[in-house]
């Protein structure tokens, strides 16, 4: 029974089904997605340029920090639970690296560096400030009680070399420079273990295996903490000791923020879910129709991904995720075409689609040209999502007047007639005529009172869009108490081919960094050349630590080593390796050895070698000016990741209002082009104009800046706001009346559009997560708002400039400026095309001058193939008295002419030679470029029944193409591409024929002659004889009747 009644095309169907399947899976699996966000976004700009290139060598984002807090234990208790807990993180293979073991490990290796350095380690300033101060006998004296200190302990195995090339603790001073390579410096080192000066707190790092956003990857991260820290505390119970464990890092955002974004969506789906489907009840006599409406933006978005991957190699995040938005903007193409299809009476695919064929192509066009102008943009992410947007509306719009009446032919009526609860509150909400004043004053004034609030306020700082949980929030806060920020450090990247040619760069940037230490712009750094100078630098300091040495500084050094070492027990010769080192020749400049490299923060690179360095801000430190000091160098690229967040915040923010902008101006274009007419174009911006003050004020009162989802979602509100306009005055240019049926399917088209819109966005309302709630205020006030203003702004508006024009009658000569500009009122308040052909045709067709000659006072006039009826309306404002009846076999055609003639006329769809139902008694007939599209048979019953209807004396004004022999008869060739791109073939007639066939049906040839020289448009001008006097003496007692 089903199938019977729903005579749909079901392979066609299920071959869409399978195409969209394909490109889901296709699109899903094949597509070569970019998601590194900073390489989507323009390199021109300096800042995110550096952070690009510094980011993919920094593991930190990548990184776990936990502060270990022991409760009724020591030190030494604190370091074996930090090893047990090392342990199992690393047992559970989601760490590539645990503790700072290499760095221990690798320790020893590099103090020997240092002290066998030590002439090539100090420039002329560090030898005064630094290490004259320890040559002090009292300096001296104390080092050396260090130093004993060290031989006695546990630590001091194998030191006793170090302390007799170094009594003075010379290599203290170089090392502590590599505090900056610490996780924390308010620290200290204890069996290689990162303890708290109190000595309560440990920092255990690890490195992730995986990225810290793949949350598929982190969420095993917090049970595996959570163990640990149970199994730990379990151990130590006896004991009386407890722990507290405190992890921090990028995976707990990413873990939060997903967290919220879930819980969110599925409220969010829910709650969506139940709107959308009592919408569709309340409004669809068959609420399974309309959830076909998502089928056009889903097949779009497929689509124009699949086109997209054809395009670029690959696609920015940035750009696929506007997907979404593509959907969010197409949808109400499918709801407009639905609820023309779905109605009490049975309706073909092909009338819906030319019921919003016009608005829905106008509403393609502004989008389609408004994001293709983003491909003129520098910005490459700004080209591909012009490209996928565009591709996505016009594959949306394709399946929808295309696809749909393919697998739809035939729709069978509704079985269910009732009037929509939902059409019956926009009848009482849409002012009708003459009552829209007062809301229309009420809107004004509302825009008034929120243009007052309407100043934009951004805020562009990327870490309010993160949606942390109070427990991560808490953890960041404590152990920034104990280790300070850990974040706050700015990132150094030195690039060069060789080690060597980093120890160059590092010798130039050197004294930059010390003169910014001096100025307190920064606090403390650490470059390579503070352990392995260049060549250059190397022999620098070996100058200066000779010229320090002098030989009466030198003995006093020795008295004091003696007199101090002889005390405590040192042998007299303990310190004469170092004492030969000041006066021996300084060692050559040392290469960076492979198995130090790590350790130094030096890795390969793409072209040789890099190596990431930190500097702690001082008070002086102003992000901005260090950047760009250090950029125009030209020596070391910078990340600091404040100035980042800053930066990128600046730029998504002029990104998306850049596109926004374009979209605009695009959007107000095209609009433009295609009314031709500014009062048209503002009445559709209007709803836009208003949503955007609104929502800008609105947003002002309750305190919430712009934010980055912001000015994104801006674009696709614009985009969905300008529509409800376009449907508006499109339909209204249409049906000219807000009483006909057409239009109350529009209204609710319109409401459902948005009303779905305004469900799915405005649950986010209520979201916990940042972003979602910010997508939620911004989307739910624009497109209310946009909602409004064409409810409330656009019926009074369009009525004041589209109603008709009643002219009184005036006498003017025919063929002047006045008559003309008459005749062009009547077209005045319709579509485009047909105002713009009317124009043209009676501007640049040279029938009008001869047509009033043709004439003689017509009182009835048969139009037969009228088109638009412009050479009625021509002749009906040069006689008022005529009335017309047309016919033509274009439905289209005739609404335009029923529009442009008014009451002065009947237009009605027919075929010649089915003129029968012609009114009697007409005194003229117009058959003006008709006849080549009859054949024969057509042709002479057509000319037969004019002569019937036709009374006599009555004329016959026939314009028809006659074939000549000229090199390119370009209007015929046209003329002949057009019936072709209709399936007809022309039947062109010589004036023999014509004549021939004009005087066999009784008429009286007159005027037989061509438009202008050369031209192939002959007139043929004929009276009709009466066809037997019975005949004419009926007719003429008739007219004598009173």
């Amino acid at each position: 029974m089903f199938f019977r009644r729903y005579r749909f095309r079901w392979s066609l169907i299920l071959a869409v089904i399978l195409i969209l399947g394909g490109l889901f899976f296709y699109t899903a699996r094949g597509i070569r997605i970019e998601t590194d966000i900073l390489a989507s976004l323009p390199h021109q700009d300096p800042v995110l340029a550096d952070a690009h290139r510094v980011i993919r060598h920094l593991p930190v984002q990548d990184r776990l920090v936990c502060d270990l807090e022991i409760r009724g234990g020591d030190a030494e208790t604190l370091v074996a639970a930090a090893e047990r807990f090392e342990t199992g993180l690393t047992r559970s293979g989601l760490f590539r690296k645990v503790g700072l073991g290499e760095m221990q490990a690798l320790g020893p290796e590099l103090v020997a560096h240092v002290v066998g350095h030590l002439p090539l380690l100090f420039d002329e300033r560090q030898l005064r400030e630094e290490v004259a101060p320890r040559l002090a006998p009292e300096s001296v004296e104390r080092q050396l009680a260090e130093n004993l200190d060290l031989l006695q302990g546990m630590e001091g195995i194998g030191q006793a070399e170090l302390v007799a090339r170094d009594p003075l603790g010379l290599r203290t001073l170089v090392l502590a420079r590599m505090a900056q390579l610490l996780p924390a410096r308010e620290a200290r080192f204890h069996r290689g273990q990162l303890l708290s000066n109190d000595g309560a707190h440990l920092l255990l790092t690890a490195e992730l295996a995986g990225a810290a956003t793949d949350t598929r990857f982190s969420r095993a991260i917090p049970p595996l903490l959570d163990g640990l820290t149970k199994e730990m505390n379990a151990v130590y119970r006896s004991r009386g000791v407890s722990f507290v464990v405190t992890p921090v890092g990028a995976y707990r955002a990413a873990l939060d923020n997903e967290t919220a974004a879930r819980r969110d969506m599925r409220m969010a789906i829910w709650l969506t879910t139940i709107g959308i489907a009592l919408l569709l009840v309340l409004t669809f006599p068959r609420p399974l129709i309309g959830l076909m409406a998502l089928l056009p933006s889903t097949a779009g978005a497929l689509c124009a991904l699949f086109l997209c991957s054809l395009i670029f190699p690959r696609l920015s995040i940035l750009a696929v995720s506007f997907g979404g938005a593509i959907m969010a903007f197409t949808v109400d193409l499918g709801i407009a075409y639905l609820l023309f299809l779905d109605r009490p009476f049975e309706t073909t695919g092909k009338q819906a689609a030319r019921e919003v064929q016009s608005a829905e192509r106008l509403a393609v066009l502004t989008t389609i040209g408004a994001f293709l102008l983003l491909t003129v943009s520098e910005f490459s992410v700004l080209a591909e999502i012009g490209v996928f947007a565009a591709l996505g509306v016009a594959c949306a719009y394709a399946f929808v007047h295309v696809v749909f009446p393919l697998i739809i032919p035939v729709m069978p009526p509704a079985k269910r007639v009732r009037t929509s609860p939902l059409a019956t509150l926009l009848d009482r909400i849409v002012p009708s005529e003459g009552s829209g004043r007062g809301r229309l004053a009420a809107a004004a004034l509302l825009f008034g009172v929120m243009l007052c609030f309407s100043r934009p306020v951004f805020q562009v700082d990327l870490n309010a869009m993160n949606s942390l949980s109070a427990a991560s929030i808490a953890a960041e806060k404590r152990v920034q108490a104990v280790w300070g920020n850990l974040t706050s450090r700015v990132y150094l990247l030195t690039e060069g081919p060789s080690p060597r040619a980093l120890q160059d760069k590092s010798d130039a940037l050197a004294p930059w960094l010390e003169e910014d230490e001096r100025r307190g712009v920064i606090r403390a750094s650490f470059v390579l050349s503070d352990l392995f100078p260049g060549e250059a630098r190397a022999r620098r300091q070996a100058e200066a630590w000779r010229a320090f040495w002098t030989p009466e500084r030198t003995a006093d050094v020795a008295r004091s080593l003696k007199r101090s070492g002889d005390g405590m027990g040192f042998s007299p010769a303990a310190f004469t390796p170092f004492l030969n080192s000041l006066t021996a020749a300084p060692p050559a400049a040392p290469g960076v050895p492979d198995r130090l490299a790590g350790l130094l923060g030096v890795s390969p690179g793409p072209e040789g070698r890099v190596q990431v360095t930190m500097v702690t801000p001082g008070p002086a430190y102003d992000a901005r000016a260090f950047f760009d000091r250090y950029a125009a160098t030209g020596l070391v690229r910078i990340f600091d990741a404040g100035l980042f967040s800053k930066r990128l915040g600046d730029v998504l923010v002029t990104l998306f209002t850049e596109v926004a902008l374009i979209v605009a101006l695009g959007i107000t274009l095209v609009v433009f082009l295609f009314f031709l007419d500014w009062r048209r174009t503002l009445i559709v911006l209007a709803p836009v104009v208003f949503a955007l003050v609104c929502t800008l004020g609105t947003l002002k009162l309750l305190g919430r800046p712009i934010d980055i989802p912001g000015v994104m979602l801006w674009v696709v509100i614009m985009g969905m706001g300008i529509d409800y306009g376009i449907y508006y005055v499109c339909a209204y240019q249409r049906c000219l009346d807000e009483r006909d049926p057409s239009m109350r399917l529009i209204r609710l088209a319109v409401l459902l559009a948005a009303a779905t819109t305004l469900i799915g966005f405005g649950v986010l309302v209520i979201a916990e997560h940042a972003v979602l709630k910010s997508i939620g205020l911004t989307s739910f006030f624009g497109i209310g708002y946009s909602l409004l203003g064409a409810f409330v702004l656009v019926p009074p508006l369009v009525r004041r400039v589209l109603t008709p024009v009643a002219l009184p009658p005036e006498s003017f000569p025919a063929g002047s400026p006045r008559h003309t500009a008459r005749a062009r009122l009547r077209y005045r308040h319709l579509a485009a095309h047909p105002r713009l052909f009317a124009r043209f045709k009676m501007r640049l067709d040279p029938m009008f001058p001869r047509l009033a000659g043709f004439v003689s006072a017509p009182r009835r006039i048969l139009d037969i193939g009228c088109g638009i009826a412009v050479p009625s309306v021509w002749l009906t404002e040069l006689y008022p008295q005529a009335r017309v009846f047309g016919i033509d076999p274009d439905e289209e055609r005739i609404r335009v002419a029923r529009q442009a003639m008014g009451p002065r006329g009947e237009m009605r769809t027919g075929l010649a030679p089915e003129l029968d139902d012609l009114p009697e008694e007409a005194d003229t007939a117009l058959v003006l470029d008709v006849i080549h599209m009859l054949d024969e048979a057509a042709w002479r019953r057509t000319i037969a029944v004019l002569h019937a209807k036709l009374i006599p004396g009555g004329r016959l004004i026939l314009r028809a193409t006659v074939p000549a022999d000229r090199p390119f008869p370009w209007k015929r060739r046209l003329e002949e591409f057009r019936l072709k791109v209709h399936r007809l073939a022309p039947h062109y007639r010589n004036r023999t024929a014509i004549m021939a066939g004009i005087a066999a049906a009784g008429f009286h040839l007159e005027t037989v002659g061509a438009d202008g020289p050369g031209s192939e448009e002959v007139w043929f001008v004929a009276v009709r004889s009466p066809s037997d006097p019975i005949e004419a003496a009926s007719r003429t007692s008739e007219g004598a009747r009173p």
